[in-house]
């Protein structure tokens, strides 16, 4: 009864001492149709099979990356088949699960008899270039940006930290990766407590940049001073990569295969893991909006060496929903929170359970 009159104690001081109680309204951020962008996708893939590949190619920026391929290998992959006979190709099933991230199942169909020879599930980003979307991939070995914001469904000027975020994704795409960890309200799951004691976060809304900066504030201008704290770690080199490789499940649980390569001295260094919902439509903030990227279920191992392959437990299958993702990040950690928390870097993966 003490503890739960502490934390109650808690919460009544955070939300007292770091929200206001003024209305907030968004502006939301026009760009390219997304179905527009569908129907491109699947003319210009369709009309790929006799070689007509400019149209495809220039969709593409020059520096995508997605997994390890590049902007030509994407192109080979999803252009060429491993027969010898005339093919047509299909982009179905294109769901975008949020402004950036997609899935969508290529298929390559024989043109004489009309069988299927190839149906993969593929997931991929696209970044909004001059007023137009272009595929983007999830920038494998290049660095990339984590924030993660401690808010909560009762806090009035959190929905500005997570606007500010959501419209930063559109900015950066896949080289910016967030999650939000709800606390102290119905969505609040155990990776919250390991974060909330490791960072010692005491004010909502809170948002650590790469485990080195913060922000304990929420305001109208919180964007700008976000970006300016984000923008310059893409100027730092990359000295860890990590790959999700795949996805497998079972009757019950499902697991994700990671891949890592560092330099780094493993002394207190941690491989980190958080499954998040990208879109939760149940529970909304302060301005009534839905809620996205909110952290379920998550993890840590301590690594023994530099590079390896570890399985990660992302638990029971149908504890996760159909639209989650997995982050992995690599962090050197203390037993607390402090200048040596470094994330060096993040990768972000649907979970893909087909």
């Amino acid at each position: 009864m003490k503890r739960l009159l502490a934390l109650f104690a808690v919460t009544i001081v955070l939300f007292l001492t770091s929200c206001d109680r003024f209305e907030h309204t968004f502006e939301v951020k026009n760009s390219q149709d997304l179905e527009e962008f569908k129907t491109n996708f699947k003319d210009n893939l369709a009309n790929a099979y006799n070689g007509s590949l400019e149209q495809l190619k220039a969709m593409f920026r020059d520096d995508y990356q997605n997994d390890e391929l590049d902007k030509d290998g994407m192109i080979s992959f999803l252009t060429e088949s491993s027969i010898d006979c005339l093919i047509r190709l299909e982009a179905d099933s294109i769901n975008f699960v949020s402004d950036v991230e997609f899935t969508y199942i290529l298929k390559k169909i024989t043109i004489d008899t009309q069988v299927v020879i190839e149906d993969t599930l593929l997931t991929d980003y696209i970044i909004n270039e001059n007023g137009n979307f272009k595929f983007y991939g999830n920038q494998y070995g290049n660095q990339k940006v984590m924030v993660e914001l401690f808010t909560a469904t009762w806090c009035p000027n959190c929905p500005y930290s997570e606007d500010a975020l959501h419209e930063l994704q559109l900015k950066y795409s896949s080289k910016l990766i967030y999650m939000e960890y709800h606390a102290y309200d119905e969505l609040m799951p155990s990776p919250v407590l390991d974060a909330y004691n490791f960072y010692n976060a005491t004010a909502y809304p809170s948002a650590f940049f790469q485990g080195e900066d913060s922000i304990e504030d929420g305001h109208p201008g919180i964007s700008e001073e976000m970006d300016t704290i984000i923008s310059p770690y893409y100027n730092t080199s990359e000295n860890v990569s990590i790959l999700i490789k795949k996805f497998t499940q079972n009757d019950e649980n499902l697991s994700a295969e990671v891949k890592y390569d560092s330099d780094l001295d493993t002394n207190n260094l941690y491989l980190k893991f958080v499954v998040i919902d990208k879109l939760n439509s149940d529970y909304h903030n302060m301005s009534g909006e839905d809620l996205h990227n909110v952290a379920i279920s998550g993890g840590k191992i301590a690594l023994a060496q530099n590079s390896g392959t570890v399985n990660l437990d992302l638990g029971n299958k149908s504890d996760i929903p159909d639209d989650a993702s997995l982050i992995v990040w690599i962090q050197k950690m203390g037993s607390s929170y402090d200048s040596n928390s470094k994330v060096y870097n993040v990768m972000e993966k649907m979970v893909l359970r087909r």
